[in-house]
């Protein structure tokens, strides 16, 4: 799984008047305790960009199932413990620690980690395209740097605060543009949608 590629040098709009909608985003993803959602990924690195699509799965606290379809079958699983991601096609499994501690991905804010007003900078960011249908698009910026990450988009509907986009900039660049689609907010999800079992005959490589 890749966690995309320009820096944002747009307008920006008063934070004091985005504080409503920030709150409004934090109680909705707070009181998410799992959920499930069509995603298209594309990454950016350079001139170069991709483009895949599939179904992910979330559920407090901190397990994810990203089930790539198109074009390529892969799956990335974090169990809680440790992440798997197994590319059918090589015969290969990359398996690595997993801390939810230790954690920095964005991502995770979809369910609850971390606090917009306390660890971001925000703004709006009124250059930026809208790609996935919302009506405002938030830069945030964190007030602690993190290595694996420079600022992340948030493409917003207000009406609800859905996050429709979530995207992650690297510090050289790279950029990571991630589209919800048929979001499902608190539907039962069992344990073993986040259990994997590794296959018989593939190359296992520890990270």
């Amino acid at each position: 799984l890749v966690f995309l590629c320009w820096s944002y040098n747009g307008p920006l709009q008063a934070e004091d008047s985005l504080h409503p909608l920030v709150d409004a985003i934090q109680n909705r993803y707070d009181a998410i305790r799992s959920f499930s959602a069509g995603f298209t990924q594309i990454y950016r690195s350079g001139f170069s960009e991709e483009q895949e699509s599939g179904i992910v799965y979330m559920k407090k606290p901190g397990r994810m199932r990203w089930e790539y379809t198109n074009p390529t079958i892969k799956l990335f699983v974090a169990d809680g413990k440790k992440t798997y991601f197994y590319v059918p096609r090589d015969k290969q499994v990359t398996v690595a620690e997993w801390s939810l501690d230790s954690a920095s991905t964005p991502l995770l804010f979809l369910l609850g980690r971390g606090h917009l007003q306390r660890d971001f900078e925000f703004a709006e960011a009124t250059n930026e395209p809208k790609l996935a249908g919302g009506d405002t698009i938030l830069i945030l910026t964190p007030k602690t740097e993190q290595t694996s990450f420079k600022e992340v988009f948030l493409e917003v509907r207000r009406s609800d605060a859905d996050i429709l986009r979530l995207s992650i900039v690297e510090h050289n660049g790279n950029r990571n543009d991630y589209l919800l689609r048929s979001f499902r907010a608190n539907i039962p999800i069992a344990d073993e949608k986040f259990r994997f079992k590794i296959p018989k005959g593939v190359e296992v490589i520890q990270q």
